[in-house]
């Protein structure tokens, strides 16, 4: 079972590093408030990280040792909330730094 956590703001530095993270959508349902993705950590190669966000309740969750110490969104839940911004509404990865 994953940790959960409300959902934190995402702060600059945490989007900053979050630009180059490779994102793989596992389910897209903004209609449903429900997003879940595999995210690959940065400094480990072939190590990925499952995320998911829901907006009813608002939770998140990612199974990375930074999110499970802190409780707060990590550069991996704020590269799945940037691509889903940008699918669900064509949000650029600029407006959000």
């Amino acid at each position: 079972m994953s940790v959960q956590a409300p959902p934190t703001i995402i702060d600059r530095a945490r989007m900053a590093k979050s630009h180059d993270l490779k994102v793989q959508l596992t389910k897209f349902d903004p209609f449903g408030g429900v997003t879940e993705a595999n995210v690959q950590s940065q400094s480990s190669p072939g190590q990925v990280y499952n995320c998911s966000m829901t907006m009813n309740p608002p939770r998140s969750s990612c199974t990375c040792e930074d999110f499970k110490r802190t409780l707060k969104s990590c550069k991996h839940l704020a590269a799945m909330v940037a691509l889903s911004a940008r699918l669900w509404g064509g949000v650029s990865m600029k407006d959000f730094v």
